[in-house]
């Protein structure tokens, strides 16, 4: 660049036969010996001072490690500490709030069962109640029906003997002529009338056996319903209790359940806090040595710069 090259191969090949020529040339050399230990001395005071920069650097970072280390145990420590207290305090609340849940349950049930038992009571109660009752009335009615069972047959015998009466009386009017003819009809009619008679005894017999035979089967049928009544609602009442019992259980499993996965969420959340302190601090030391490297890379730059310019 601008002939520099042979200017300087004739400055080199220049040899001088003079005094100023040759003090010229020594001039140079001794310049430029001392521009080289200058320049051999500024780097090595560069190299010296970048390795002091880089060993304070190195000491400063594994203190200021050490510190944080001894920062974040701690604070690891107290947290743990925290924790453990935390979590003893939340079993002993869960194992409160189990035994409160518990006997509300215990009571609950004691309570259902005895309003069971009482409503059992009264079912059995009115139950008996009723079958008195129905009793009575099928007596009474048994009694009112064979009372107009007799009533209707002393009615229909006198109305048969005042027939006859009135019958023996046209058969007396009738004249003599007709007293032949008329005591035959008079028997035949008689006969008639006892026949009769036999055939309504017989129906009002049987009438009232049926009568006494419905009302038999009318409370056998009655007492079957109420009996078969009593066992569906006892079988429903236990069938009930059994699916209380079994809800209260699911939910005591439920509750159970969804307090351990509460407290592992917090137990999670605890250790994901404590690894982003970690590494945000470890993050921070680490842009830290990097701004520091690059200072002394800088710094080692401009000592360079000045060795140069000497």
């Amino acid at each position: 660049m601008f002939g520099f090259q042979d200017v300087m191969n004739d400055f080199y090949g220049y040899k001088p036969k003079d005094d100023a020529g040759r003090a010229a040339k020594m001039a140079f050399q001794g310049n430029m010996v001392q521009s080289a230990f200058d320049a051999q001395q500024a780097k090595e005071m560069a190299y010296q001072n970048q390795e002091i920069a880089t060993g304070a650097m190195h000491t400063a970072a594994n203190l200021e490690l050490r510190n944080q280390g001894s920062i974040m145990a701690d604070e690891f420590m107290y947290a743990s500490k925290f924790a453990a207290v935390q979590g003893e305090q939340t079993r002993l609340n869960i194992g409160k709030q189990g035994t409160e849940d518990r006997l509300t349950v215990g009571e609950k049930g004691k309570q259902d069962r005895l309003g069971m038992v009482t409503q059992g009571e009264q079912d059995r109660l009115g139950i008996q109640t009723t079958g008195v009752e129905t009793r009575s009335n099928i007596g009474a009615q048994g009694e009112v029906d064979v009372t107009k069972i007799g009533k209707s047959g002393e009615e229909q015998r006198a109305a048969i003997g005042a027939q006859g009466d009135v019958d023996v009386t046209k058969i007396g009017a009738s004249g003599e002529e007709q007293r032949a003819a008329i005591g035959a009809q008079g028997e035949v009619d008689i006969s008639k009338i006892g026949a009769q008679g036999v055939i309504d005894q017989a129906n009002i017999r049987t009438k009232g056996e049926t009568d006494l035979a419905n009302i038999a089967a009318t409370g056998t049928e009655e007492r079957a319903g109420i009996e078969t009544s009593g066992t569906e609602q006892r079988k429903a009442i236990e069938t009930q209790g059994g699916v209380d019992l079994s809800k209260i259980s699911a939910s005591g499993t439920e509750q159970r359940a969804a307090i351990g996965a509460q407290g592992d969420v917090d137990i999670g959340k605890i250790r994901a806090g404590g690894e982003e302190t970690r590494a945000t601090d470890i993050s921070r030391l680490q842009e830290e040595g990097r701004q520091k490297a690059k200072t002394a890379g800088r710094d080692h730059q401009y000592a360079r710069s000045l060795a140069q310019m000497r």
